[in-house]
């Protein structure tokens, strides 16, 4: 896991370097087939969860990297904080998008009851009528 978790938290700089592209397309199609998407949101959301792993890092790494407070370094702390406020604003991006598809979502159910509905109303429920040919009879469900 924390190998996997390493590559993901380095795709974006070795992506921009042209480093290990064979790895950069697994980890691609990867994401593609998983998710069914296209390859740019794949891209995209390759480089979101590379920062956010790596703000984790940051954070529980924070009791080996951090200088003592009182001398006035205080700059582990600030790119913790940083860190955080990354992690904080990419879920509220994150939840504003679920709260979108939850919408559309809730939109298109009400979309497919109407239509639902609407198909139920002209199905006859009393008796159905059967043509054959010339002739036609009714018959009881």
């Amino acid at each position: 896991v924390a190998a996997f978790a390493h590559l993901i938290m380095w795709y974006e700089t070795r992506y921009r370097l042209r480093e290990m592209r064979q790895v950069q397309d697994h980890l691609l199609d990867a994401y593609q087939d998983g998710y069914n998407c296209l390859r740019r949101v794949a891209h995209d959301e390759l480089i979101r969860w590379g920062k956010s792993i790596y703000d984790k890092f940051v954070q529980d790494n924070l009791h080996l990297t951090a200088r003592d407070t009182t001398r006035g370094d205080v700059s582990a702390l600030v790119e913790s904080i940083r860190g955080l406020a990354g992690q904080v604003e990419r879920l509220g991006v994150a939840v504003a998008a679920s709260t979108a598809a939850a919408s559309q979502s809730s939109s298109e159910v009400a979309e497919l009851r109407r239509v639902v509905s609407s198909l139920q109303n002209q199905v006859p429920t009393q008796s159905s009528t059967i043509v054959t040919g010339d002739a036609a009879a009714t018959t009881a469900p």
